[in-house]
């Protein structure tokens, strides 16, 4: 799956999420989207829809009824898609963003790092001198955004266990660990496993 979107979502879980991605999508005019759990937390999301559009309408009924908006915290467009090496950051960004950029713009370079041993430093020393305009953090008019994860963030099993994994991973999550008073569970101590 080739996401365009990332969604970040919080306590709420995975499902909670994925069914108000559902909803916020059907209302901007794709009812047929594709979700996928990247790790706790954040989903990637391939939908027919152009990312920056979604990203526009989304706003739009946020700011007409945010109360639509209770389990994803962050939705932002995922332009590009490569390997988690350095070297094939800084070829796709000097081959697909650079030009994104222009020579007036302010910017900053957010980058977050999920189960993988790369590093910020490694990043930004890699794809700063290719980027046109200059670095602001206190009041920049874009935001370089790169969520680097692991070489093999998708399992290789077939989709249907993925779906069991995540549905029991975010019922996981709401639940937490059973206790004495759940009662499949009275006899049984957890604290081995917690």
């Amino acid at each position: 799956m080739e996401a365009n979107l990332l969604v970040r979502y919080g306590p709420a879980g995975y499902m909670a999420a994925k069914s108000e991605i559902h909803g916020i999508l059907t209302k901007i005019g794709d009812q047929k989207e594709e979700v996928d759990l990247l790790v706790p937390g954040l989903v990637a999301v391939k939908t027919k829809l152009a990312s920056r559009k979604v990203i526009e309408e989304a706003r739009e009924l946020y700011v007409s009824n945010p109360e639509q908006f209770r389990a994803t915290l962050k939705w932002q467009p995922a332009d590009n898609w490569c390997e988690s090496i350095v070297d094939v950051i800084k070829k796709t960004f000097k081959d697909e963003i650079k030009d994104l950029l222009t020579p007036d713009d302010t910017y900053i370079i957010d980058i977050n790092i999920h189960r993988s041993n790369l590093q910020s430093a490694e990043i930004i020393s890699a794809i700063a001198p290719l980027l046109k305009g200059k670095m602001d953090y206190d009041r920049p008019q874009k935001i370089v955004s790169i969520e680097v994860f692991e070489k093999e963030i998708h399992s290789k099993a077939p989709s249907w266990v993925r779906s069991l994994r995540q549905d029991a991973l975010s019922r996981f999550q709401a639940l937490g660990f059973p206790t004495l008073r759940d009662e499949e569970w009275k006899y049984t101590s957890v604290e081995p496993i917690v």
